[in-house]
């Protein structure tokens, strides 16, 4: 890897990720099985370093349709089980939401991730995704305590709703493809190690999979935490400049110019953002504690067993603070779609 231009040229150019592969590799089960890769790519000096960019998570994978069974159950889709006389689900922010999914947490008790959920009840996930232009999406995410009687209750007339679909989860390991910056600098600071090799194995997603519960969102291209901090600290969109991480790259990237057919010159960064990128790059520390409180909680793909098209086929991502988190809190939990 040659510095910060060479994922730039990837990002800019015509190509792909420096992960991306024709082939999907047999996603990681635990850390015993990173250890390997870190061995087998030629990055033992940095072990530590990438262990820390991992986290335990859950795929989720389709278990047939759902149909019939307990009160209470895991499902995806379909009409939501909530507490006996309860209306359906709704906020200021999310009048008319739909509902998602739910889990019963008494069924991923023993699993890595249980220690930062309720360890039993059931969490229901709701948003509106028809108001596209949206922004915060509407959100309703309800933790239902175990004990309380339960009855299903159909969406209201013109809510849009889903297949209802039973799900297996499977443990795995969460990795952080999306920090472009500092894969560069684990290539330049490990210069025998095969960085390609490295992030096509960690950042390897099983096929076809339906979510993810906990770890790292699974969107390769961005932070989807950037987002939901900028637009919290009212600097909505500023997210796309926090790339640049010292200023003299980004007098750099101000002379960046392609021509146009029409004979124009189109330049992707100015200086009507210099007050910006200034601000972004004397706030790093601030940034990056305002960045990592949100804690990626479920990922659900758009696909055919829930008869869910989000945009182009992408996901719907729920993120919750990490500190309302570990008290049972879901009270502000944020969604987020990509390519809108």
């Amino acid at each position: 890897m040659a510095g910060l231009g060479g994922f730039l040229g990837k990002l800019f150019g015509a190509g792909a990720a420096p992960h991306a592969s024709a082939a999907m590799p047999r996603p990681l089960a635990s850390i015993a099985e990173v250890d390997a890769v870190i061995a087998e790519t030629g990055f033992a000096a940095a072990a530590d370093d990438i262990r820390a960019h991992c986290e335990p998570c859950l795929h989720i994978f389709e278990a047939g349709r759902a149909s019939g069974g307990a009160r209470g159950g895991t499902r995806f889709g379909g009409d939501p089980d909530l507490p006996r006389g309860a209306s359906w689900p709704q906020s200021p922010s999310c009048p008319q939401p739909s509902f998602f999914g739910q889990i019963d947490l008494a069924e991923i008790r023993h699993s890595p991730i249980a220690k930062h959920l309720p360890q039993t009840g059931l969490l229901s996930f709701f948003a509106d995704l028809e108001s596209f232009d949206q922004d915060p999406l509407g959100v309703y995410v309800l933790h239902i305590p175990a004990g309380n009687e339960l009855e299903q209750l159909s969406a209201p007339e013109g809510t849009a709703s889903y297949n209802p679909v039973a799900v297996r989860f499977e443990p795995g390991v969460a990795f952080t493809e999306f920090d472009w910056a500092w894969l560069n600098e684990l290539a330049d600071a490990n210069p025998n190690g095969d960085i390609d090799a490295l992030t096509n194995r960690l950042g390897a997603a099983p096929w076809p999979v339906m979510g993810r519960l906990l770890g790292y969102a699974n969107w390769p291209q961005d932070d989807l935490r950037e987002e939901l901090y900028f637009r919290e600290i009212g600097r909505p969109g500023q997210e796309r400049l926090r790339i640049w991480r010292s200023w003299p790259d980004w007098e750099k990237a101000k002379k960046i110019a392609d021509p146009l057919a029409n004979g124009t010159i189109y330049r992707p960064w100015s200086e009507q953002d210099d007050a910006n990128v200034r601000w972004i790059i004397d706030h790093a520390a601030e940034v990056d504690r305002g960045v990592t409180r949100w804690q990626s909680l479920l990922t659900i793909e758009s696909g055919k067993a829930m008869n869910l098209w989000i945009n182009d086929a992408n996901a719907i991502y729920f993120f919750a603070p990490k500190d309302l988190l570990q008290h049972g809190d879901f009270s502000n939990v944020q969604a987020v779609t990509t390519q809108n």
